[in-house]
């Protein structure tokens, strides 16, 4: 939703906001699109933040692509995940990826998990779609599975979904997730830019 000057996803989706440039038209424009008491997070170009905002955190996000031929990294585990699976998505990302992942944000791309029994111990999906290239996202590990390479896995299994569509994978963590950095340079994705990106409350 939005117009020429800001665009955001609607707050059931993700809570992300953008501008094409750094003025304080834009900067309006996003004020505008935000209700009274709500947190977003804006990406990449940074507005002239006018008054009623206060900035909870400001910091840089490293996006990896992959760019290697299709490669077979399916996972024999990992299955997709629909609407009867989002109560335990929900209970996954509010342990590990708070704020982000909301009611419907798994409807934006496909989901995958890997249950132990009736627990979901793992999952990621694709959220972000642009033309020729997917976000693989809520890449994140149940507490009592961390140290297993389910992380791994199911981004393995999310670039061989995405590659399969014929698009390029491409993914976000913060810079100081040195964790994360770990796992995506170990499978050989490529650290293509630095994003600055900017957490804030609208405080009127």
């Amino acid at each position: 939703m939005g117009n020429e000057v800001a665009r955001r996803y609607l707050s059931s989706y993700a809570p992300f906001i953008a501008v094409g440039d750094d003025s304080a038209l834009s900067g309006q424009a996003v004020l505008e699109l935000v209700n009274p008491g709500e947190r977003v997070g804006i990406l990449g170009v940074m507005p002239e933040m006018t008054a009623g905002w206060s900035v909870v955190k400001e910091i840089d996000l490293y996006q990896y692509e992959w760019l290697h031929n299709f490669e077979e990294l399916w996972d024999k585990e990992a299955v997709a995940l629909g609407k009867e699976d989002i109560s335990a998505m929900l209970e996954l990302t509010q342990l590990v990826y708070p704020s982000y992942f909301r009611e419907e944000t798994a409807l934006l791309g496909q989901y995958f998990g890997i249950y132990d029994g009736e627990r979901l111990c793992g999952m990621a999906g694709v959220r972000m779609t642009m033309d020729g290239f997917r976000e693989i996202s809520a890449v994140c590990t149940h507490p009592d599975y961390r140290g297993r390479g389910i992380a791994s896995r199911l981004s393995k299994h999310l670039i061989s979904f995405i590659q399969q569509q014929g698009d390029v994978a491409f993914l976000h963590t913060e810079f100081d997730n040195v964790a994360a950095q770990a796992v995506y340079e170990r499978l050989g994705m490529t650290k293509r830019r630095v994003i600055p990106f900017r957490v804030v409350d609208r405080v009127d």
